[in-house]
């Protein structure tokens, strides 16, 4: 879940151009944010105290893999959407 709002952060930055297209925009804060978001995540999984207190569990790779290609699969609609109708606007 929280993988998939990562990549969501980046495909909301713009509903009608495609993530290639919007990926480098000036915006600092949004890169700091994303960041600070992904390391909690790590530090939460991985630090074996935090882990505890949150009730959650240390992911081997493969359980890692899945849940970040999850992610991407969940954002890909979108963008496929975005696709869609920039190329029925350029007709």
């Amino acid at each position: 879940l929280v993988s998939a709002n990562l990549f969501l952060a980046f495909a909301n930055r713009s509903f009608d151009y495609a993530i290639h297209r919007t990926i480098f925009y000036k915006n600092p804060s949004f890169l700091i944010i994303l960041g600070f978001s992904a390391l909690m995540l790590f530090v939460i999984l991985y630090v074996l105290f935090l882990g505890q207190l949150f009730g959650m569990a240390s992911l081997s790779v493969k359980d890692l893999s899945i849940c970040v290609l999850t992610g991407l699969l969940s954002v890909a609609w979108f963008e496929l959407f975005k696709g869609v109708k920039e190329i029925k606007e350029s007709q």
